[in-house]
């Protein structure tokens, strides 16, 4: 989503194309001026029949599920320029953890420590998928997360 996606023509589409994949789970950035309300009216327009918000009052984020979910943290300020918002997914097999935040738009430094604290608030007992606007520290992210495999 960019910017809040104000405009309806374009917000159509892109329902239209979700709606047209086999999405159980769907994370969304920049839901400016979106409000809890709003994001489960397009969750429903949308197939999804829950949704979580994190209100940051500028760039708020948010998840959208098929199955329930319940909020393991939500977090602004400190060490994210917008925040992060984990949730664990219910699923019926075999329930999974998704985290969505919005790295730091402004310095790659910020982005690394960002990276690193999702990396440890994202340790755990279950699987967590992390989500972000990736295209700007894609490679940080990779590097991180080979750190940390055997």
């Amino acid at each position: 989503v960019y910017d809040g996606i104000e405009n309806e023509q374009r917000k159509k589409w892109i329902g239209d194309w979700i709606q047209g994949q086999r999405v159980d789970v769907l994370t969304l950035n920049e839901l400016n001026g979106w409000s809890a309300k709003y994001l489960s009216e397009i969750a429903t327009t949308w197939g999804f029949e829950f949704s979580e918000l994190l209100d940051t009052g500028a760039y708020n984020m948010g998840i959208l599920s098929k199955y329930s979910m319940t909020v393991l943290s939500k977090h602004v300020g400190g060490t994210f320029n917008h925040g992060f918002l984990q949730v664990r997914v219910n699923h019926p097999r075999h329930s999974f953890r998704v985290l969505v935040t919005h790295l730091s738009p402004f310095e790659a430094t910020k982005r690394v420590k960002e990276v690193e604290a999702l990396i440890i608030t994202g340790e755990g007992g279950l699987p967590c998928w992390i989500a972000s606007n990736l295209s700007m520290c894609f490679t940080i992210l990779v590097r991180l997360l080979l750190k940390l495999l055997p």
